[in-house]
């Protein structure tokens, strides 16, 4: 049977936070960057973003001087950093083929080497996706603008907004198929870019990366902002190296009837009182997060909420079910396969409540056959697996 925390070690763990700072320079410019126009209404989403500069400072790698090509090419400790660094990326964007399937020629396809970017982004779903990949445009927008048309995009006006495009709108051409160019190349798909301050952003639809220029931002969405601050936040240890946002069938009107008197809320407060693990109180965003230091790396759970009640049993909920979830196929329970040691926090902000679970490297577990960044990787398989039974509210 599984342990269950004790309440004096919850009431340890549980502390009503503001946070105090804001976040890192790319997370601030992906938040003032990226498009809220997708995340409308109680549409279902899932956003990956990558921070290419954190990840190569926590390997010790500088990609300053040098390229994708010569990285791939040379052997030295520098390069096998910077390697080492893109091989502990997990997310939706499937930036491994582009290693060697075609990253080195992103200078001839963009006017940028795939080393310079900053961040990258993915949101939305197929075929309706944005990509972005973050970098300051205007130091090198001639040179990309010039790398655009020498493949033969030309500058069209959707909405007041100029657009570099090319094929027929929305579809995929074989004949045209560029493996490891990363706004879809390897189905040879329609391209419309659309060059910001801080980013290269694009999609299969004129409408879709027009209104990516024109839309209200991520920032000025409190769930989201909440979310990715929360995990973000300047005290925590190390640096977030990448997340994934989530928001799936939680609906106001789902949530409003699950926390009317006598449902999940109460039976969540009832299980507690028995030390027992409970439903979980209905979220509006799960963030997952990967956090790297010197001594080590911390994967968090973030669940955003609206109201400070939930929130509080929430936080006292989510390490029981953690320590008595079986993922499927597995003996062992969540909490044990990731062998890391959980606390739990509650951050008031954005007029929100963000319940921040930390999971860090438990010493005492087997670290031998670890893998960069285990925690992160096995939250987000468990995502995409939909072994995610830990938190519902069932």
């Amino acid at each position: 049977m599984a342990r269950f925390p004790s309440r004096g070690f919850l009431a340890l763990a549980l502390l009503l936070l503001v946070l105090p700072a804001k976040a890192s320079e790319r997370v601030e410019a992906m938040l003032a960057t990226v498009t809220a126009e997708p995340l409308a209404g109680n549409a279902a989403f899932a956003i990956g973003f990558v921070d290419f500069t954190a990840l190569y400072a926590a390997y010790g790698g500088d990609p300053a001087g040098t390229s994708l090509g010569k990285v791939l090419e040379q052997r030295d400790p520098p390069s096998l950093a910077i390697m080492d660094a893109l091989l502990r990326i997990y997310s939706f964007i499937d930036f491994l083929p582009y290693l060697r399937a075609g990253g080195p020629q992103w200078e001839e396809w963009l006017g940028f080497d795939f080393l310079d970017l900053g961040w990258s982004l993915s949101l939305g779903q197929p075929p309706h996706q944005l990509r972005y990949l973050g970098l300051e445009t205007a130091p090198r927008a001639a040179a990309i603008e010039a790398a655009l048309a020498a493949r033969g995009l030309e500058r069209v006006e959707v909405a007041g907004v100029t657009l570099h495009a090319k094929g027929q709108e929305g579809s995929i051409d074989v004949e045209r198929r560029l493996p490891g160019y990363p706004f879809w190349g390897e189905l040879g798909s329609a391209e419309r870019l659309a060059l910001l301050p801080q980013a290269l952003v694009g999609s299969r639809f004129d409408r879709v990366t027009a209104d990516a220029v024109t839309a209200p931002r991520l920032a000025g969405l409190p769930l989201v902002a909440a979310g990715v601050r929360a995990v973000d936040a300047a005290g925590l240890p190390g640096a977030l190296l990448q997340l994934t946002l989530v928001r799936d069938d939680f609906s106001p009107e789902y949530i409003k009837a699950l926390m009317a008197p006598g449902s999940a809320l109460d039976e969540a407060k009832a299980a507690l009182e028995a030390q027992a693990p409970g439903p979980l109180p209905p979220f509006g965003l799960l963030v997952l997060a990967d956090r790297q230091d010197a001594q080590g790396e911390e994967s968090l759970v973030a669940l955003v909420y609206d109201d400070a009640a939930a929130a509080a049993v929430a936080a006292q909920t989510l390490p029981l079910r953690l320590a008595a979830y079986r993922p499927l196929k597995q003996q062992r329970s969540l909490l044990e396969l990731l062998g890391m040691v959980p606390s739990v926090t509650v951050m008031a902000l954005e007029g929100k409540h963000v319940v921040l679970l930390r999971l860090a490297l438990d010493p005492a577990a087997p670290q031998e056959k670890r893998r960069d960044g285990q925690g992160y990787y096995t939250l987000l398989r468990g995502l995409m697996t939909r072994d995610l039974g830990w938190l519902t509210w069932k």
